[in-house]
């Protein structure tokens, strides 16, 4: 079954701005924050599974909202990693211990803030912005 978390986006924020090589319609999706989501995640992707035609995968901003995701699946009796795909962005070992463990993508934000610190000091001693660049790459976990 193909991955395809991003039709999760297109139930929040989306504006349609064509159709791709294969006739498919093409979004621009805007990130949203909306408190009343983020309180309660599991209501919300709740109500999105809960439709006939619903995402087949999911990708979470974090270790709260995916609990809430895999909450709201159970509750449906939707079989998480065969039925949907959930992906999250971590922060640490948490989604490990998920039943399932669900495979997520992980950046070092200390090295990030390591690093813009350091670039901190030197903008404010004059570098040029141009070259204080910097890609910290994410690891992926399969579990």
């Amino acid at each position: 079954k193909k991955l395809e978390g991003l039709r999760l986006l297109k139930a929040m924020l989306y504006t349609e701005i064509g159709k791709d090589a294969n006739g498919n319609e093409t979004y621009f999706f805007q990130t949203i924050y909306d408190y009343q989501i983020s309180s309660n995640y599991r209501k919300y992707f709740f109500e999105l599974f809960k439709k006939d035609k619903h995402p087949d995968g999911v990708f979470c901003g974090s270790e709260i909202s995916s609990l809430g995701c895999l909450a709201a699946l159970n509750d449906l009796g939707i079989k998480v990693n065969q039925d949907v795909f959930v992906i999250n962005i971590e922060t640490c070992d948490l989604p490990s211990f998920y039943l399932p463990p669900i495979p997520g993508l992980r950046q070092n934000f200390h090295s990030i803030g390591t690093v813009l610190s350091k670039y901190l000091v030197k903008l404010i001693e004059g570098e040029d912005a141009k070259k204080l660049q910097y890609i910290e790459k994410a690891t992926f976990y399969a579990r």
